[in-house]
This record gives C-alpha cells, structure tokens and sequence, in this order.
C-alpha cells in the first residue's frame, strides 16, 4: 500500500503558468498521471472532475461512490481520494486554489457552493441529460479558454468557474434539497468550524475550544450543528481526526506511536481506543482490512 500523498498543482504541469488552475480532458490526465492518482492521496487544492465516459469507484475519505457517465464530483483541499475504474474513463477535470477565488472574485466564497460548505455533505452528483450536455459545453469552454493566452484569460477563466459553480449548485440543491441552508445567518458557521478543526485538530479536541474560537456558547454552536449536519460538534471533532488517523496509517513508514503522538493522543492506548470507538476496529488492524 503506497502512502496518501499530497500534490499541488504544479506536479501536474511542468512551467505551469497559471499556477493557481489546472485543466485536462480526464483521459490525458490519466495516462500522464495514472502512477500518481490511482493510489490513495490527496491535494492542497480545490478539485471539479465530470465524466462522459467510463464506470468504477471513485474512494473519497474512505468511502466508495460510483463513477458513470453524468458523475461529477468535488473535493476540497486535505481530503484523501483514489480511483479505481472498470471501463475507461473519459470527462474533464479541474483544480484551482483558494487564491483564485481570494484575488479574482472577491465578492464570491468558495463556502458559498454547498459542495464546498462542508466535508459532511455530499462530494458527488450524477447529472440530468440536460445539465450534462449544458455543464460539458461550458466544461469546453473553459478548457478553450485555458488554452490560449488572450488578455485577462486567468481572469476570464475565474469567471467561467464561478459560472458553472453557480449552475452546479443549482442542480446540486434540486437533488439535495435538504442541504439548502443559504437562507440561514448559520451558512458561514459550518465551513469556519471546519477549517478551525482542520488547522487545530492535533491540539485541540474539546467543543469548547471550538465554540470559543467561534465566539458562540458549546450549546448554541451544537444546536447549530445539529440544525445543519444532524451530528454534534464532538461527533464532527471525532470524524474528523479518524480520517486524518486513517490517511496516516496508510503510510508504511509510520507507526502508531509515531501516529497517536503527531495527533496529540497522551499515548498510545489512549489513541486506540479513541479508533475503536469511533470506527468499531482497532487501528493495527485497519490497514489489513482497507487492503483487502
């Protein structure tokens, strides 16, 4: 089992240019990267990939979704995927750093798309007939745009993405209806939890030391988790470091002492328990079932 590796955008273009995008038809990035991607790793980068073509599994944090033509899925920056496909794949994919959003669009949030809200919600859509043809034109001419070197085409090329981000989240919202939080003063409060949690988790553990970071009492910030993921903040807190946890495991070079210490456990017995509770096995014999 090879280790999760993180990559940025310019191990996937060689003098890459616009060093905050990266476009490819699917297929090429495949075979120019098939070494790279098909083994559990992950990115420092936010990441859009439709398919035309093609069946298999895509693993995102440990879960498995089905991969056929009209899928499209999201991922954000930490999170671990691999792919593993049954008939040939072809689509497009994309990526592009926060900055894009921080420097271009600054009147946009990449919080504001609902795919991006949350690692809790949903990372995968399967597109209606007329939202693929529609999302594949637009797909091409990002793909025209990434391509040539016209005046302002970084700025154009953020436009477009946030074009088809709108129309993606129109149809993402049309099939998860439940996830529409937009009209709550709650929408922000979520994605700041969780970057709280991604930058803090090996220290801190306790709720509250989040609802302190977020300037709001343990029990208001837990009503508010409840109202828009269903699960309490200690839950999301938990969640959250197994899958760092797990990602660590996978690399052969590490070991659990090593592990449990670089997550901020007192010792090890204290780290396995904490893995047994939270995903029912102990963490030695994780990566023995994750290889079969």
């Amino acid at each position: 089992m090879q280790k999760p590796t993180i990559f940025s955008i310019p191990k996937f273009k060689e003098d890459l240019n616009k060093i905050d995008f990266y476009f490819n038809d699917f297929r090429k990035h495949l075979e120019k990267n098939k070494e790279l991607i098909l083994s559990p790793h992950g990115h420092d980068f936010y990441l859009c990939v439709l398919f035309t073509a093609g069946k298999g599994n895509h693993e995102i944090d440990f879960k498995s979704y089905e991969i056929k033509p009209g899928s499209i899925f999201f991922m954000r920056p930490g999170q671990v995927h691999s792919w593993k496909f049954t008939v040939a794949p072809e689509g497009y994919i994309f990526f592009h750093s926060k900055n894009l959003f921080d420097l271009l669009l600054p009147n946009d949030q990449i919080n504001d798309y609902p795919f991006y809200l949350s690692y809790h919600n949903p990372p995968s859509l399967l597109l209606k007939n007329k939202e693929l043809i529609s999302t594949i034109h637009q797909f091409q001419f990002l793909k025209e745009e990434y391509n040539c070197d016209e005046y302002f085409s970084f700025r154009k090329i953020a436009y477009l993405i946030s074009i088809i981000y709108i129309d993606l989240s129109r149809y993402y919202l049309s099939e998860y209806s439940g996830l529409d939080n937009s009209k709550t003063r709650y929408f922000n409060v979520i994605y700041n939890l969780e970057v709280e949690i991604s930058k803090n988790y090996k220290s801190y553990k306790s709720v509250g030391f989040y609802a302190n970071q977020l300037n709001l009492s343990k029990r208001h910030l837990d009503r508010i988790t409840y109202q828009i993921l269903g699960k309490s903040v200690k839950t999301i807190i938990s969640e959250y470091v197994i899958l760092k946890a797990k990602a660590a495991i996978l690399q052969n070079d590490l070991g659990l002492l090593h592990i449990s210490e670089d997550l901020g456990f007192k010792s090890l017995s204290h780290f396995s328990k904490f893995f047994k509770k939270n995903t029912g096995i102990y963490p030695n014999n994780f990566k023995e079932d994750y290889k079969l």
